[in-house]
């Protein structure tokens, strides 16, 4: 599996790391799985260890439109995306705006390091 996830519970946080190449279908999965569940109030997806090569703008509107992440529980809450280089940040501003034009119902937010990415996580804002 490319996609690890790991739960931080002092700051409602669910983190996936990803390695390796993770394919569409462990996107999809890791997501429907979090979903599923009783999903945290907050989300890292770390890019750092990732190659994202392999995902066409097709999958990353597939993973932006996927009807889980609509799910009104996490209304307010934020997800942020460390994509240390140019082509993960790329993409990830693709889904970010993807989400947008549907109203998605959290914050979304880019980030090049894990550290600053938690820092906007446990910033009461």
């Amino acid at each position: 599996m490319s996609i690890i996830s790991s739960i931080d519970k002092n700051n409602d946080l669910t983190i996936f790391t990803t390695t390796e190449n993770p394919t569409l279908d462990e996107f999809m999965t890791a997501v429907k799985s979090f979903y599923d569940d009783e999903p945290t109030r907050n989300v890292i997806f770390n890019l750092n260890q990732a190659s994202v090569w392999d995902l066409s703008g097709q999958d990353i509107e597939k993973i932006a439109y996927f009807a889980p992440r609509f799910d009104k529980r996490r209304a307010g809450a934020k997800t942020a995306i460390v994509a240390p280089d140019r082509l993960s940040n790329t993409l990830s501003q693709l889904f970010v705006l993807f989400g947008k034009s549907k109203d998605l119902p959290i914050k979304v937010k880019l980030f090049q390091t894990t550290d600053k990415a938690m820092e906007w996580i446990i910033k009461n804002d």
